[in-house]
Order: structure tokens, then C-alpha cells, then sequence
């Protein structure tokens, strides 16, 4: 099954959305992130991985 799938029939454990919060793909990240938002899971790691997330993008440096 894809992972895409999986989140929207709501068979992603907790465990594999924090692994995908490592993903390097930026579709299965956006999906991810999108995911936890709207089903509004608040685990540690998620909100730790979630804050690293957005510090590097706050260092992006855009020419």
C-alpha cells in the first residue's frame, strides 16, 4: 500500500508519521506534515521533529 493511501485511510501509525517527518521527498513530507495537522497529533517527537523543520527553513537564504 502507498503511503499516501495509508494516511488518508487512517492505517499510518504514529510511529511511521514521525519516521516521514525524516523523509527527504517534499511531497511525502507536505502529506506528512498536513496529515498530523489535521488529525491533531500532539506526540513529543512530532512536535520536536516539527520545530527543527521550521527552524531550517527560517535559515533559508534565498538570492
Amino acid at each position: 500500500m502507498n503511503i499516501l493511501r495509508k494516511m488518508e485511510e487512517g492505517k499510518c501509525s504514529i510511529d511511521e508519521l514521525e519516521n516521514l517527518l525524516e523523509e527527504k521527498n517534499p511531497i511525502v513530507l507536505y502529506h506528512a506534515m498536513t496529515h498530523i495537522g489535521k488529525e491533531g497529533i500532539r506526540t513529543e517527537k512530532i512536535i520536536k521533529k516539527l520545530s527543527e523543520l521550521s527552524l531550517k527553513r527560517g535559515n533559508l537564504k534565498i538570492s
